[in-house]
């Protein structure tokens, strides 16, 4: 069976001597992978078809035994060339591209994963490695996922969590917890300040990565906000990407 889809490029490895293997995020079937044969020969109809973070129209024959589909064709749509001049925000976009591959599934319609990763590498391409757009796209993986920290109500009673000068914030339990449970929980609390609060909160109800850039955090606020965020994202969705390490390292030179 022939299928035709649009694709994002978000990772690409040898299969042998002249072919790939390319990890697509697809607007109707989610994360798939394909052979691309002969990718790898000087006169190969595929060369400057695709490359990463490219948007491309796909035609594949599907593989149901192995999940390996065949590539036919091939089309870039959207090459977003400023990735190759721009290091920075190429991190970001390699730590975007694996976070999504991580923490997706395969062959299954996602299209709001889809729009996440093109709306935030558009963004990174037109504003750069922007400390709210990591923030924003993290954030919204989370979401996407339905594991979104829980910031209005406390976790396990559900009371309104009033304005205070430090609140409780369990991991385990995936958000603010109030005082009265926090004194009986036995899992691990992060003691958090009302402007990180505030952050989450603003960050997690932004509807777009460009409108996330109004947000203007600290230093100190960013490096607290990475931090939490980064046990989160590790205890939730049971992954810690080398990729986050290096793309904070590089974007922030």
């Amino acid at each position: 069976m022939i299928e035709k889809t649009e694709a994002i490029c978000i990772k690409i490895s040898s299969f042998s001597k002249t072919s790939h293997i390319v990890s697509w995020l697809t607007d109707t079937h989610g994360l798939i992978q394909t052979v691309i044969k002969g990718a790898q020969r000087p006169k190969s109809w595929f060369i400057g078809q695709y490359d990463l973070f490219q948007t491309c129209e796909i035609l594949f024959y599907t593989r149901s035994y192995n999940n390996l589909h065949i590539m036919k064709e091939c089309t870039p749509l959207t090459q977003r060339d400023g990735f190759r001049t721009n290091w920075r925000s190429a991190a970001l976009a390699s730590y975007f591209c694996d976070l999504i591959y991580r923490s997706s599934f395969g062959n299954t319609h996602m299209p709001e994963y889809y729009k996440l990763l093109s709306t935030s590498l558009d963004a990174l391409i037109s504003h750069g490695p922007d400390t709210s757009i990591m923030s924003w796209y993290e954030l919204n993986i989370l979401l996407t996922n339905g594991l979104a920290p829980t910031l209005n109500n406390c976790t396990s009673c559900g009371i309104t969590i009033t304005d205070k000068p430090n609140y409780t914030f369990s991991i385990q339990q995936g958000g603010i917890i109030c005082s009265n449970c926090s004194n009986k929980t036995n899992s691990n609390i992060i003691s958090i300040t009302p402007d990180i609060l505030a952050l989450l909160r603003n960050w997690q109800r932004t509807i777009s990565p460009a409108a996330a850039r109004n947000i203007k955090p600290t230093r100190k606020q960013t490096l607290a906000f990475r931090s939490l965020i980064g046990i989160f994202i590790t205890y939730h969705l049971d992954i810690n990407p080398v990729s986050r390490r290096a793309a904070i390292e590089i974007s922030t030179v």
